[in-house]
């Protein structure tokens, strides 16, 4: 009788691998969270301008109330007149169009990977990564001119990159296991 015995430490380098895996999740998801943080920052440029953002949608467009406002905010009013009224201010021209969304930059600059502060975008936690807009007119703003992509249909880009972020980061994870 013949009798073949063979040791492996297959069991160790799998158990080795779920500790690589479970340790660098954190990473992952870092990369992942800044990548779609760029991708909406993009995004939101775009549809800032009037263009379609990642998901080919566009914002709806200001009204000319809210163009004229934008115009003439940081111009000095007039002097009162004796009467107590004060001289209109007038725009030169036509009315300029702004970028939607923006007025002091906040919103947009929430949205930017490693903000610091309280309405800071990016969370970990576990095996999430969320990304959100955290000013207090945020969830005004998006009820009108939605700020992230539809759930049930991200944009083809975005999918493909986390993709290809996910494979390069398994690749990692599986080097030194043969």
């Amino acid at each position: 009788m013949f009798k073949l015995i063979l040791k492996t430490d297959l069991p160790q380098q799998l158990a080795q691998a779920q500790r690589n895996l479970d340790a660098g999740m954190a990473s992952l998801l870092q990369d992942v969270g800044v990548f779609i943080a760029m991708e909406q920052r993009s995004s939101f440029e775009d549809k800032s301008r009037g263009g379609g953002g990642a998901d080919g949608e566009k914002w709806k467009p200001l009204k000319e109330s809210t163009e004229r406002r934008k115009a003439l905010k940081g111009i000095r009013k007039p002097k009162a007149r004796k009467d107590g009224t004060r001289k209109r201010r007038a725009i030169k021209g036509a009315v300029p169009t702004s970028q939607i969304g923006v007025d002091t930059g906040l919103l947009r600059n929430t949205a930017n990977a490693g903000f610091k502060g309280p309405d800071g975008a990016m969370t970990i936690n576990g095996t999430t990564v969320a990304l959100e807009y955290k000013r207090s007119y945020a969830e005004h703003f998006d009820a009108i001119r939605p700020l992230f992509p539809s759930d049930d249909n991200p944009p083809k880009s975005w999918i493909d990159g986390i993709d290809q972020i996910v494979r390069d980061w398994i690749d990692e994870q599986l080097k030194g296991i043969e």
